[in-house]
């Protein structure tokens, strides 16, 4: 899997690098129409509320605060790693159920008929999360973890998470 970082946005016209995430977006994710491996359904992205005229979930996948995605501030870590959505997803469907070069559990916080899947590089450091819902899968956030402590408490959910089930391996 090779997970390269794309320029840090400062110094460019945020529109114009807005503008190409965007199109790395649709180009990886939208046009790619994504299965889910564990259930064979399609991977669905959130589009509205539509921002700009662009799906709600971009915004939330390039962006960091708590408010509503038209409200939140541009990330550029977020931003520099958009391309490794796709290539996450696609190693762990490639993998499941094995873990190799990603790192996946399902979350304690999951609700009713709705597993959450978080997926995550082997360090930790980075994580994309995907709701199974009965009838489709749906991307919820992608995101860099740059505090250890934060990396170290994923890592900690994620052994005790197979500490319960049997190992993938």
């Amino acid at each position: 899997m090779n997970l390269e970082l794309l320029p840090d946005p400062h110094g460019f016209d945020s529109s114009e690098y807005i503008e190409r995430l965007y199109n790395i977006f649709m180009d990886t994710l939208v046009s790619q129409h994504p299965t889910w491996r564990p259930t064979g359904r399609r991977l669905t992205l959130r589009r509205q509320p539509e921002i700009q005229g662009r799906h709600a979930i971009f915004w939330h996948v390039i962006s960091c605060g708590t408010a509503e995605e038209a409200a939140r501030r541009l990330d550029p870590e977020r931003c520099r790693r958009i391309t490794w959505i796709s290539l996450i997803i696609e190693q762990f469907n490639r993998e499941w159920p094995q873990e190799k070069q990603v790192c996946w559990w399902i979350s304690s916080r999951s609700r009713g008929n709705t597993k959450r899947y978080l997926i995550a590089i082997n360090d930790f450091s980075y994580v994309v999360i995907v709701d199974e819902k009965p009838n489709y899968a749906v991307l919820v956030t992608a995101y860099y973890v740059k505090q250890p402590h934060r990396q170290r408490k994923l890592r900690n959910e994620h052994t005790a998470y197979w500490k319960e089930q049997e190992p993938p391996f």
